[in-house]
């Protein structure tokens, strides 16, 4: 199986829209399979060696991401775990309420971005840290409506 590794992000001529580079990582026949696919749009890194693909930005660089292929469509960085979790979200909004939904996405982006800290930790966190109140508002007992 081939694996993208961040590499750098950039701005697109054509679209205009901010893509990224990734390094390919696998079985050498994997990577010969790649670039033979690829033909005349086959780039190498700047090490003149390590075989690059692009794709959308990623919310994790720093994190490996399976590459699948698949026939009509071709060789493309694999990011299903982020429309798994927005069908998570949704779910959560039709099913439950705007509110369960916001805490389900808040768990799911910790989750994408690798933070390291599980769902279970993190709402033990948040539930243990105390919220601080809203500071009172100070009023002129001189002059109350101009405050």
């Amino acid at each position: 199986m081939l694996q993208a590794k961040f590499i750098k992000s950039y701005r697109s001529k054509a679209t205009g829209k901010i893509r990224a580079i990734y390094a390919l990582s696998g079985a050498p026949a994997e990577l010969d399979k790649y670039k033979t696919y690829q033909g005349a749009n086959h780039r190498f890194a700047d090490d003149g060696t390590t075989h690059v693909i692009f794709g959308a930005s990623p919310l994790d660089n720093t994190r490996l991401y399976n590459v699948t292929f698949t026939e009509g469509i071709g060789y493309f960085v694999d990011f299903n775990e982020i429309t798994a979790a927005a069908g998570s979200i949704e779910t959560a909004e039709s099913k439950g309420s705007a509110r369960l939904a916001d805490k389900v996405a808040e768990l799911q982006a910790r989750q994408l971005m690798g933070s390291g800290i599980s769902s279970a930790a993190a709402s033990a966190f948040d539930a243990e840290t105390p919220q601080e109140s809203a500071p009172k508002a100070k009023v002129n007992l001189k002059n109350p409506v101009g405050s």
